[in-house]
């Protein structure tokens, strides 16, 4: 039963594509790119995230924090800032994880960040590889550069230390899970703990 219902919720998605597409005059050549992609991403099998499984809600919050910590916590602490961060204070080190991290999965050729966009979040690659390419046209290059970011790799390091604008493209060269640390949310908690702002100063 659950299948023909994912069948039909599959089916029902690319009818609506069609019916906006062709509502749209969209152009045959890029009508067709789009059916197809769309079409080969709805069938792929899609991996759970957190918002899915509903009966997570039911937990206590410091369940749900201990499971965030098991899933998303060991990236954060292979930074050696975020291993000085938890050893002066662990229970802050974790809220971050409640509060200031998320996780998300790009198929290949998925656009993670764009050039010229203020960034937002630092990433780590948790499971895949991404590539960063920078162009003359928005980073201090004199030609195209393109550069493989790997598994337990981090990218865009810098934003979690000053006001950051995207000089590359960082696109999905395979399928892949990228973890991202809200900056915003992390400048934010830097001033309210005296210490870890002095030690993220002097880190920087």
């Amino acid at each position: 039963v659950e299948s023909h219902m994912v069948i039909a919720d599959q089916t029902q998605k690319l009818r609506l594509l069609r019916r906006y597409l062709h509502q749209n005059h969209v152009k045959a050549t890029l009508n067709r790119a789009i059916q197809l992609q769309a079409s080969r991403r709805l069938h792929q099998n899609q991996p759970l995230i957190e918002k899915d499984v509903l009966a997570l809600s039911v937990l206590t919050a410091r369940l749900q924090c201990e499971l965030r910590f098991e899933i998303l916590g060991w990236p954060l602490l292979m930074h050696p800032l975020f291993r000085f961060i938890e050893a002066i204070n662990e229970f802050w080190c974790r809220r971050i994880l409640v509060d200031g991290i998320n996780s998300a999965f790009y198929q290949s050729q998925d656009d993670v960040f764009l050039p010229s966009k203020l960034a937002v979040a630092a990433y780590f690659v948790m499971r895949g590889e991404m590539v960063y390419t920078q162009e003359p046209s928005s980073s201090l290059v004199e030609m195209t550069k393109n550069e493989h970011v790997l598994q337990n790799m981090w990218i865009c390091e810098a934003a979690l230390w000053v006001d950051w604008t995207h000089v590359g493209l960082a696109k999905a060269e395979s399928r892949c899970e990228v973890l991202s640390l809200n900056t915003e949310f992390l400048h934010r908690s830097f001033v309210t703990h005296p210490q870890v702002c002095s030690l993220v100063a002097n880190y920087s």
